[in-house]
């Protein structure tokens, strides 16, 4: 799906979207595990190459947002970029808290041979990105042309904005801070991983009534 002028939304990586910056020939978050292949495939689609991706953005660790950063590494030769404190979980140098610690072998999720943190980027990027943590330890959001690319801070169902699964959360009370802190970021439209695009007008009011705290 095209949401603006060289930005897509990849509906084919299973549980959630990936998205594609063309002008910055970088992806947002790779899906569930063993759905590379369906993203070249879509990209290839769009006219864009493997070689198109040289970069790729986590949101966090969590395995339908890691699970092909493996395969796409290696086809793309892409660099892999994380926030510092999700990155000894994205390398399995730690184990995912609860549930997420046998889904990531359940699942079969294949760190990177290498990755990086949004630190050392400096300027190289056009994209903003913004440390919300609370889902996990280091989750980031990322603004790019006016759209905000949420991850799992929060989900869309139809015309409303739903807290996620605490179960699945790192801290609930810092998700929530998290959250009351995107209406500084200066975005038109969210696109969150779980759900369609919404602007900005219609979100916040929406995000007032998760009281600022999840449950």
């Amino acid at each position: 799906m095209k949401i603006a002028e060289g930005i897509y939304s990849l509906d084919c990586a299973g549980h959630g979207h990936v998205f594609y910056l063309e002008d910055e020939q970088t992806l947002i978050d790779t899906g569930m595990p063993n759905k590379g292949r369906r993203i070249l495939k879509e990209l290839s689609r769009l006219g864009i190459k493997p070689e198109g991706i040289k970069r790729i953005f986590l949101t966090h660790h969590d395995v339908d947002h890691a699970g092909n950063v493996r395969f796409l590494e290696e086809k793309a030769g892409a660099e892999i970029f994380i926030g510092k404190e999700d990155l000894p979980y994205l390398m399995n140098q730690r184990a995912r808290p609860g549930i997420k610690k046998y889904l990531t072998k359940l699942l079969g999720l294949v760190p990177p041979k290498h990755a990086k943190t949004f630190e050392v980027m400096g300027n190289s990027s056009g994209i903003q990105t913004y440390y919300t943590p609370g889902h996990t330890p280091g989750h980031h959001v990322f603004l790019y042309g006016g759209i905000l690319f949420a991850g799992d801070l929060f989900r869309i169902e139809g015309d409303r904005v739903k807290a996620m699964n605490p179960k699945m959360n790192w801290n609930g009370d810092i998700l929530g801070n998290s959250i009351s802190l995107i209406k500084e970021i200066p975005f038109t439209v969210v696109c969150p991983s779980h759900g369609n695009p919404m602007t900005r007008e219609k979100m916040l009011p929406l995000i007032e009534e998760l009281g600022g705290k999840q449950p």
